[in-house]
C-alpha cells in the first residue's frame, strides 16, 4: 500500500482512539494510543515526500489542539462526563452548611469542660453539649475553656487562664475517716 493510505489509517486510528478516550475510562491508555498512531501517520506522511509530510504535520499541529478542545467542550455532556462533573447545585462542598455556621459562631464563648479531655471530650457551651478537642493539653471536667477554632466536625477548645482550680468537696465525716492508717507504707529511701 501507498504511503499515504497509511498517514490516512493512522489519522483515523488516532481520531478513534481520541473520541474513545471521551467515552471509556482508560486512564490515558487510550489517549497514548491517539498520539502514536498521529505520530505513525507523521512517518508516513513523511514517507510520501517531504512536501506532504510537511503539509501534513502543520495540519496535525493546528488540529490536534482544535480537537482537544472540541472534546474538552463536547466531554461533560457524555455519560461519564456528567457521572464525573457535578452541577454547582448538586456539589454538596459549595452548598450552605448550617451545623458548620453554628460551630463557627462558638469561636471565642465560654464554656465549661464536662469531661477530663485528654484531647477530646465534652464541653458544655451556652446549655449544650458539643464534641471538643483541647489544644494540647490535658483539662480536668469543670474547668472553664475557650473555644479558639471551629471546623466542620468538632470545635477546639483552650483551658481559661484564670480558671479557679476546681477541688472536689470533701464532707466533715469523709475526712475524719481517713487516717494516718489508711495512708500506704511506703519506705523512705534516704533512711538507713
Amino acid at each position: 500500500m501507498s504511503p499515504w493510505i497509511w498517514t490516512i489509517i493512522f489519522v483515523f486510528c488516532g481520531l478513534l482512539f481520541a473520541v474513545l478516550e471521551l467515552f471509556l475510562p482508560s486512564g490515558g491508555i487510550l489517549a497514548f494510543f491517539a498520539l502514536a498512531a498521529f505520530c505513525a501517520s507523521v512517518v508516513f506522511a513523511f514517507h510520501q515526500g517531504m512536501e506532504f509530510g510537511l503539509v501534513f504535520l502543520g495540519i496535525l499541529i493546528v488540529g490536534i489542539p482544535v480537537l482537544v478542545w472540541q472534546l474538552i467542550l463536547i466531554w461533560p455532556h457524555t455519560p461519564i462526563g456528567r457521572r464525573m462533573l457535578l452541577e454547582p447545585n448538586e456539589d454538596p462542598a459549595l452548598q450552605p452548611d448550617a451545623e458548620k455556621d453554628v460551630l463557627q459562631n462558638l469561636v471565642g464563648k465560654i464554656g465549661v469542660a464536662q469531661s477530663r479531655m485528654m484531647p477530646s471530650g465534652i464541653v458544655l457551651l451556652e446549655g449544650i453539649k458539643y464534641d471538643a478537642l483541647s489544644e494540647g493539653e490535658p483539662i480536668d471536667p469543670g474547668t472553664q475553656v475557650v473555644v479558639v477554632q471551629a471546623n466542620k466536625l468538632n470545635i477546639v477548645v483552650r483551658a481559661v487562664l484564670n480558671s479557679p482550680i476546681i477541688i472536689p468537696k470533701v464532707t466533715q465525716n469523709e475526712a475524719q475517716n481517713v487516717t494516718q492508717n489508711d495512708a500506704p507504707n511506703v519506705p523512705d529511701p534516704f533512711q538507713s
